[in-house]
This record gives C-alpha cells, sequence and structure tokens, in this order.
C-alpha cells in the first residue's frame, strides 16, 4: 500500500518533477531507516525515471537584432556581443575582469561551474564594442 501510494505521488507529475520527488523522498525514508523508525525503505524498488533532454531553442537573427536594439549604451551592448559570441553564462560574464581579456587573440578565460576555467574565443563585432567601452 505504501509503494503504491509513493509510485503514484512520483509517476503522476511531469517528468521533471518525478526524479526530483523521488530523491526527496528517497532522502525522508533513508532518514527513517537510519533513525529505526523503518526496517526497509519503500523507495529503493522506485528506479529514477528516464527523461528525454529538450534541445534549447536558439535567437533568431531578428530576435537578436531586437535584442540589440535595446541596448541604450556601449556598455550593453558589450557585454550583449560578448554573451553571443561565446555562449558564455551570464553569471560568467559577471565574474570576467579585465584582465581575463586578451584582445589581440580575442579570447578570454571564463570561470565557469565548479570553478573549472576554460577558454573561450568571441568575434571582431565584440572586440570592436569592447574597445569602445
Amino acid at each position: 500500500m505504501k509503494e503504491l501510494f509513493i509510485k503514484e505521488l512520483i509517476y503522476k507529475t511531469e517528468d521533471f518533477l518525478d526524479n526530483n520527488q523521488r530523491i526527496k523522498l528517497e532522502s525522508f525514508f533513508t532518514w527513517l531507516e537510519n533513525e529505526d523508525y523503518i526496517v526497509k525503505s519503500p523507495v529503493r524498488r522506485i528506479h529514477k525515471v528516464k527523461v528525454a533532454k529538450k534541445v534549447k531553442e536558439t535567437l533568431t537573427d531578428e530576435n537578436l537584432e531586437k535584442l540589440r536594439d535595446t541596448c541604450s549604451n556601449i556598455r550593453d551592448l558589450a557585454m550583449l556581443e560578448l554573451l553571443i559570441s561565446t555562449g558564455m553564462r551570464v553569471g560568467e560574464l559577471t565574474r570576467l575582469n579585465i584582465s581575463d581579456l586578451n584582445l589581440q587573440d580575442r579570447s578570454c578565460i571564463v570561470l565557469g561551474k565548479g570553478n573549472s576555467e576554460r577558454e573561450v574565443y568571441f568575434n571582431a563585432k565584440s572586440k570592436m564594442y569592447i574597445e569602445k567601452y
């Protein structure tokens, strides 16, 4: 009966939420097991739900031009062009220092997720806006 309730709770939501709910329940029942409230966790028999990865939509050239038109100053335009040409995350851009930029090679060192550094390259348009800024 418990297992049926747990399975219904997990499988009645969207795929993205399924694994999150399973993880929360698994954590709770593991705690119950460790504290000797239950003998065996019923969540152990419920396997991870496979979620199909969705391809993210890209911006069209028209949408990119609309974004460029909304920039009110050269700084915003430089940041937007850098994001577009490198594909870096906004959080990576905010942690970027001037010393990380190499304008001759049109590259910069980005501190990404998990504090991993990587080198990304930007286009001539980005370089032009960065130099103007």
